[in-house]
């Protein structure tokens, strides 16, 4: 028996920009969505191609297959669509601007980068906590600002600034996807309705969790490495989708911030890394440890005693490859 009609929100990728559908639900069919993202994109039926997925599969747009239902596919609220295009006849003369809802981008304008100081191309790269601010929303703004300086334009010394409006719009964006989806996010998973946390999560006096960064791992496709400052924890976020790429948060009990590695040689701040990349992984233990060695109010007293031990036999055992730690 299948299930009752829902509606189907999709971020749409394209090479000039991105936007969320909104407009299609589960009873929606391929000939409906090529509808929308033609008009999202502005972009002839006849020349699209879709992908969706990971990795991303090709979606079959024969004329057999227009009738066939989005959740058929299937197409879940939350998934990503990429759009290519078969040949250049773009319906619009200059480079189209997807006409569906935006997702705003957290870019902070920074000023011109000053010429790198010739004292700091010695320095080493090294990772560090960046400090997002304390105004409830700090899980979606750290997690924003890696995003968005995926290629790395931040300099060395940038705040992390809340974009309240694209907060808004991803607190909006998580609910829609749990209420569209009430057997996975029920009530004994929630610990609450389904209804009351659609609406909660979205008042902006509300915290974000470990719920909010699954779902943030699958809306933008990385692995959300979290480390627990208190308990020296890691949990890998998306790690079973074996995304290619993972960006790195740290966690108090209360608060988040985004971590990047500073490049002092060009003066710049990497805030997404790839999963293959285990140097920066062995970095975040140092800077979490060191961290909440310094905090050690804030740390269980079993974890401040692990966490000598640990510094000690890491820096021997790196000074000294062949030195085991055990």
């Amino acid at each position: 028996m299948s299930g009752a009609t829902r509606p189907l929100l999709l971020k749409c990728k394209f090479h000039t920009g991105q936007c969320i559908l909104d407009n299609l639900t589960s009873e929606s069919t391929v000939n409906d969505l090529l509808s929308s993202v033609s008009s999202a994109v502005k972009i002839n039926r006849s020349e699209i191609a879709l992908f969706y997925g990971y990795p991303p599969k090709p979606l079959i747009l024969s004329d057999e297959n227009l009738g066939q239902r989005l959740s058929q596919i299937p197409l879940i609220s939350g998934d990503t669509l990429t759009v290519d295009v078969n040949k250049s006849s773009v319906l619009s003369s200059h480079h189209p601007t997807p006409s569906g809802r935006v997702i705003p981008i957290q870019r902070i304008e920074q000023p011109a980068p000053k010429v790198v100081d010739e004292s700091l191309r010695t320095q080493r790269p090294h990772l560090l906590r960046l400090s997002a601010p304390s105004d409830n929303s700090c899980l979606f703004t750290s997690v924003l600002f890696c995003v968005d300086n995926a290629d790395g334009h931040q300099p060395i010394g940038a705040q992390v600034v809340t974009n309240k409006a694209a907060v808004a719009q991803m607190r909006e964006l998580i609910a829609s996807i749990v209420k569209s989806d009430p057997e996975r996010y029920s009530e004994a998973f929630l610990g609450m309705p389904n209804e009351v946390y659609s609406h909660q999560i979205q008042e902006p006096d509300r915290w974000g969790g470990g719920i909010e960064v699954a779902i943030l791992s699958q809306l933008h496709e990385l692995e959300i490495c979290l480390v627990d400052i208190q308990s020296c924890r890691i949990d890998r976020f998306g790690e079973d989708k074996r995304y290619s790429q993972r960006i790195l948060l740290m966690y108090d009990g209360i608060h988040y911030d985004p971590m990047a590695m500073a490049r002092p040689d060009i003066n710049r701040l990497i805030t997404v890394f790839s999963t293959k990349n285990d140097e920066v992984c062995v970095q975040m233990v140092f800077c979490v440890l060191e961290l909440s060695f310094l905090m050690h109010d804030f740390m269980d007293t079993e974890c401040r005693y692990f966490t000598v031990w640990f510094i000690i036999e890491i820096r021997v055992h790196f000074t000294y490859p062949h030195r085991s730690l055990n």
